[in-house]
Formats: C-alpha cells, structure tokens, sequence
C-alpha cells in the first residue's frame, strides 16, 4: 500500500510541523474542528473532539481566541493538539517544545511520555539532549536520510569520548582554578574567556573529570555559579559523526 495520499493510513497518523501554517484570523477551537472535519469527523464530534484536544494540550482557555494572538508557545500546544486529536497510533512531533516556556516544556514532555506508556510510537525530532532525555531512552541520529548512531542516550553519548568533551565553568576564582585543572592529566586545555569569569575545558576522560571536579572546587573553596557541556546536545553528537564520516 501506497502511504502517500492514503486516506486510511493518514488516519492512523499525527503530525506536528516545525513550521506554523495556521489562519490567523481562526481561533484555536476553529482551526483544530476544521482539520478534524477533513479527516472525516461530523460536525458536532469535530468540535467535542477539538475541544478534548485542546484541553489535554492546555489551551482549553485560550481555545476562543484568534491564533494571530497566541504566542509561540501556544502555537506550539496548538499544533500538538491538532495531531492528537483524531486519537492516532503514530505522532510525528518535530521540535515541539520549540519557543515553550519552562511549565509548557514540563506539561508536553509529560505528555509525550505519557503517549509512550499507553502504547502509542512517538517520533519526537530535537537536537536538544535534554529534552530528549526527559521523553525517552532511545536516540536515533539520521543525516541525509541515513543512520548514523542508535541506542540509548548513553550509548549514544560515548561517542562523544572519541573526542575532547568541552566543559564550560563560570566561577569566582577562574584564573587559581585554571591552574589546578592544568595539572591534570586527562585536561587537553583551559581558556579563559574574557567576559563573565569563564573557564572553557577540554578533557579527554570526562568521567574522571567529573568525579575529580568537586574535592577541588570544595577543598579550595571555590563558589561555582554554573557548570555546563557545549558538547552535550545531540546537534553536537551529529557534528562529530558527520566528520568522522567524512575522514
């Protein structure tokens, strides 16, 4: 069977764009009734159905309102509303957390683990790592149609051990903590940057970096405002294998 123009494999499908294509001049309620009415349901279902939609994405209050309104994040909910509606067994959500604030991220992310636990396949497309944890154990990195890497989320970030892990450290003592972690072995480099008081790192072991990492800045009474991997997203892990495969 052709997938293409197949109303009854569409049917078993959700699809969350990356890209907004609404009528603004629409209100979330008649947006979410019209896509259900093309894929078949009746006037009177169509709308029951919208609104349950938009309920569980969150957007039961502003469901009346115009979509030229809403923020992104609303029409990120919308969105996801409208490709779960029809109940499908497949949702295709491409970066659907994009533009949500802090609660948003929560409320979807639940809710993409709930679909999960009921049964359902959902393909989420992020080159955010974090997220994707949130929703999932199981990564898969494609470029061009082709699969490059597929495991679990550590399967996938010993790949990054291949090369220096960057390691960013904002503190009040960059300059004496730079010294110390020079004297480690495992330590590639340290460069300070110059606004902010900012240590960039590379390591070559990074889980023995982090486990040596906290008696230093503890014994020596560093205060640590914030501790981050540049190189802990999946948009990295992709940039390292596209390389590797070019070499």
């Amino acid at each position: 069977m052709r997938p293409w123009g197949s109303f009854s494999v569409h049917r078993f499908l959700g699809y969350c764009p990356d890209i907004d294509t609404f009528y603004r001049t629409m209100t979330g309620l008649a947006f979410s009734t019209a896509m259900l009415r093309l894929s078949g349901f009746r006037p009177k279902a169509a709308r029951k159905t919208a609104e349950a939609a938009l309920e569980t994405a969150g957007l039961t209050e502003q469901a009346n309102k115009k979509i030229g309104a809403y923020s992104k994040g609303m029409r990120q909910r919308l969105k996801v509303a409208q490709a779960i509606a029809h109940n499908p067994e497949i949702i295709i959500l491409d970066e659907p957390l994009s533009g949500m604030d802090p609660l948003g991220r929560k409320d979807a992310i639940d809710l993409i683990r709930r679909f999960g636990e009921e049964g359902r396949t959902v393909v989420v497309s992020s080159h955010i790592l974090h997220e994707i944890e949130a929703m999932t154990n199981t990564i898969v990195v494609m470029n061009n149609g082709k699969v490059l890497a597929e495991g679990n989320v550590h399967e996938v970030r010993e790949l990054l051990n291949k090369y220096p892990r960057k390691v960013r450290i904002t503190c009040d003592r960059p300059r004496f903590l730079s010294g110390k972690l020079l004297e480690w072995e495992d330590v590639v480099s340290v460069r300070l940057e110059r606004e902010g008081g900012g240590l960039l790192i590379e390591t070559i072991e990074p889980d023995t970096f982090f486990t040596r990492l906290p008696e230093v800045i503890l014994s020596n009474k560093v205060e640590v405002e914030s501790l981050t991997s540049p190189d802990d997203t999946v948009e990295a892990v992709f940039k390292y294998l596209v390389e590797e495969k070019r070499t």
